[in-house]
């Protein structure tokens, strides 16, 4: 069955397009945030919109059990996977501060020119 479309007027079809699209309202220029701005709403999670607060983002891959878990319990919770793992990061760094701190020293340590560093 082959449709027919040559009873469709166009030039009135473009006159509706061109009305419609002429009349439309200009967007206000998006702010730019700031590092310092943007902190709050990085740790909200609530970058979408907002110029210059975009998140790190990292592409990770799950077992398949793994994954099954973070998509259901962070259903069940109300939360997005993002803000369930976070939390479970967050978790994980305030049980093992000593431990960050720890490789936090010695990263400094070796990143630092010293006189141990000398050739």
């Amino acid at each position: 069955m082959t449709k027919d479309f040559s009873n469709i007027e166009v030039d009135r079809v473009s006159a509706q397009i061109a009305e419609a699209t002429q009349d439309r309202p200009l967007k206000k220029p998006r702010k730019s945030y700031t590092k310092e701005e943007a902190r709050p709403y990085q740790e909200a999670l609530q970058t979408s919109g907002r110029k210059g607060a975009g998140l790190p983002r990292i592409n990770l891959a799950f077992t398949a059990s793994n994954h099954e878990y973070i998509t259901v319990v962070s259903r069940v919770l109300g939360i997005s996977m993002t803000e369930f793992i976070n939390r479970i990061i967050t978790q994980h760094r305030e049980e093992h501060g000593e431990l960050y701190k720890s490789a936090m020293e010695l990263r400094e340590l070796l990143d630092s020119p010293g006189e141990e560093h000398k050739e």
